[in-house]
């Protein structure tokens, strides 16, 4: 018989046994620990993405800034003087690095999409490490205008590679923060380039090479050593990162899954449609307009803040020097 009050429905339920606590003080509990596995595997994840990821992509793009932006302080040490270079020539010298830099920014990214970013990056390294090593040996003009031209061509695709590439292992809310990072950089390889340049312009003469190929020879080779190191340093994806646990994988995949605006399942699949949308979104063309801005006035300091201190009568090797202090500064800033 049922018991008054209680309907067949009811009085049908399974019934938990007694030494088994059923009540929301379990699901709270449960809850609670689900929480602290993932307050733990927060802190643990992005510290070793922290501490594998960002500082390689960090130097890359130091060495790519570096190799770009030397050739103030080889003017400085003699270079337009040796290849009896016009300020016009050397204006034109710098500019033909952007043409290539601009147009292969695009076809880049979509390439890394296929052949992925362990091999693209580190052969763009290596690639533009050679080229820079060869400005060491030009003779003249037309050879200097083919290097400048082949190292915007091979380090164009770097920087939006890397951002790329980060997004592959970061959820949006963690992102920008390491863009910031990576983006101080060129602070940082404006200081760099000036100490190296110190140093290495000491090596005037040797092996009858004047100081500025040596800076260009021996920052050129570094980078090529450390683009060989490369490809076994940045994993393809993190479900290829061998310094995280199976748990962490699953993990970073589906913050990543969560992060992404529209909750589709093809997180780092590619879409034409995708590349159109780009374009027609007003947020890409305003900080294009404000990137092109910041740009001119970065490399204008890049490229003549050592030349602008020659003038004031320092000699070569005290104007690589002091060249380094303004860039210290803004690294702090940035």
């Amino acid at each position: 018989m049922e018991k008054p009050g209680k309907s067949s429905a009811e009085s049908d339920k399974p019934r938990t046994p007694q030494h088994v606590y059923s009540d929301s003080s379990t699901d709270g509990a449960v809850e609670s620990l689900t929480k602290a596995n993932e307050a733990r595997l927060e802190k643990v994840i992005w510290w070793k993405v922290d501490m594998y990821i960002l500082p390689a992509s960090i130097l890359i793009y130091l060495l790519s800034w570096i190799d770009r932006t030397n050739i103030g302080n080889a003017r400085v040490a003699g270079l337009q003087d040796d290849l009896q270079l016009t300020p016009t020539e050397y204006s034109i010298a710098l500019t033909i690095t952007f043409i290539p830099y601009i147009l292969i920014e695009l076809p880049s990214n979509l390439i890394l999409k296929i052949v992925g970013p362990n091999i693209l990056l580190p052969t763009l390294l290596v690639c533009w490490g050679i080229v820079s090593t060869l400005q060491g040996v030009v003779e003249n003009y037309s050879g200097f205008i083919a290097c400048r031209f082949f190292l915007g061509f091979f380090e164009g695709g770097l920087f939006p590679g890397l951002v790329l590439y980060l997004s592959c292992f970061y959820p949006r809310d963690l992102l920008q923060l390491r863009i910031s990072a990576l983006f101080s950089s060129v602070a940082l390889s404006g200081a760099f380039s000036g100490l190296l340049a110190t140093a290495i312009s000491k090596m005037d003469g040797v092996g009858n090479r004047p100081a500025w190929a040596w800076i260009f020879i021996l920052e050129g080779l570094f980078t090529i050593v450390f683009g060989i190191l490369s490809f076994w340093i940045p994993p393809q994806s993190p479900d290829t990162a061998w310094f995280l646990s199976s748990e962490e994988k699953a993990y970073v995949t589906q913050r990543l899954k969560e992060a992404n605006s529209a909750g589709r399942d093809d997180l780092g699949q590619f879409s034409w449609r995708e590349v159109g949308e780009a374009f027609k979104s007003p947020h890409i063309w305003f900080l294009a307009v404000n990137t092109f801005f910041g740009s001119a006035i970065v490399y204008a300091l890049a490229y003549f803040a050592p030349s602008i201190v020659f003038t004031l009568g320092f000699s070569p090797i005290r104007t690589q020097l002091m060249s380094v202090p303004p860039f210290a500064a803004a690294f702090i800033g940035t």
